[in-house]
This record gives structure tokens, C-alpha cells and sequence, in this order.
């Protein structure tokens, strides 16, 4: 991977990782610190030494790369936006041959229930279906 992919990605991922933390903040009497917890996608919670490991750099690039974040100043362009036209409408069929394709090769049969109720001669009655659908697991959308 070359050097400028890697510090999209480790960039990205110190993005998400901001999204996620929030919640283990900490109080401390001069304000409130936030905990920067460290997440991998299809891996979930590591720690800050394996997250240097899996991205190799220093503990020095890992805190400049999380004042980028902080600062918003990580979605700078590459290219110089030259030909990059925003995404007038969203290209349905592709988008859907996609996600069939990423289901078939990763999706779960999951049974789904669905309930559904009928009324026969001034009687309520209550019917269930059960289908077998091939979902994507959650860390996928």
C-alpha cells in the first residue's frame, strides 16, 4: 500500500474511531477529557499499541493524525478536485447489483417472521409467516 493510501485509511479510520468515543468521557476539574477509544472494522476495540502495529507508524503520527481529525482538516483533496463533479443522483442499478453481489458472497440466511392478521367472519385471526431471507451483517452498511 502506497504511503498516501495509508494515511487515508489510517486517517479514515481515526475519523471513525472519533465518531464512536463520545461516550467514555471523563471529567477531570479544569473540564471534560474525552477517551479515544481505538476501533478496526471486522476486528471491533483494540488498543492504541496494535492499531500503531496494524498501520505502522509512531505514537507521534497517531496523535498528530488525531489533531487532524479533531481539527476537521482530515477531508482535504488529493487531486485538487479537478473533474470531481458532486454526485447528482444516485446510480440505483449499480448501487443494487453491488449489494446483491456483496450478499451473495457474505450474507447469512436469516429466518425472518412476519405476522400479519386477517378477520374471518367478524373473528380476528392472527397468521405468521416465516421466510428464510440472506441478510448482511451489521458491520456492512
Amino acid at each position: 500500500m502506497s504511503k498516501e493510501c495509508q494515511r487515508t485509511s489510517l486517517i479514515t479510520a481515526l475519523a471513525m474511531c472519533s465518531g464512536i468515543s463520545e461516550e467514555g468521557q471523563r471529567h477531570r476539574s479544569t473540564g471534560t477529557r474525552a477517551r479515544y477509544s481505538y476501533f478496526l472494522p471486522l476486528v471491533g476495540s483494540v488498543c492504541r499499541t496494535a492499531l500503531q502495529t496494524v498501520f505502522n507508524v509512531s505514537n507521534d503520527s497517531i496523535t498528530r493524525y488525531r489533531n487532524q481529525v479533531k481539527a476537521g482538516e482530515f477531508a482535504l483533496l488529493a487531486h485538487g478536485n479537478i473533474g470531481n463533479k458532486p454526485a447528482q443522483s444516485v446510480d440505483e442499478p449499480a448501487l443494487k447489483a453491488f449489494f446483491t453481489r456483496l450478499v451473495e458472497t457474505h450474507g447469512d440466511i436469516v429466518p425472518v417472521r412476519f405476522r400479519y392478521q386477517q378477520t374471518v367472519e367478524r373473528s380476528l385471526q392472527r397468521n405468521y409467516n416465516v421466510k428464510e431471507y440472506r441478510m448482511l451483517m451489521s458491520y456492512f452498511t
